[in-house]
């Protein structure tokens, strides 16, 4: 029983929560790739709109940019 007989013990437990916190990184990366997997298959969204307001538009000032031509 020397002096550094404990470290051993904080090592194991550092390792282990380590290991862990990599485990739960991993399990939240895979488990939103499966959710957008489903909902891209189902072409569904995970969200819904439920009422869309109207804004009204201001007047157009003068850009120092042109401005893009669509056709």
């Amino acid at each position: 029983m020397g002096v550094g007989s404990g470290s051993g013990v904080a090592l194991l437990i550092g390792i282990i929560l380590s290991v862990s916190g990599l485990l739960f990184l991993a399990l939240g990366l895979f488990a939103e790739i499966q959710m957008r997997i489903y909902y891209e298959s189902q072409r569904a969204t995970p969200y819904s709109i439920r009422k869309i307001h109207e804004v009204a538009t201001l007047p157009k000032q003068a850009s120092p940019l042109p401005q893009p031509q669509y056709h």
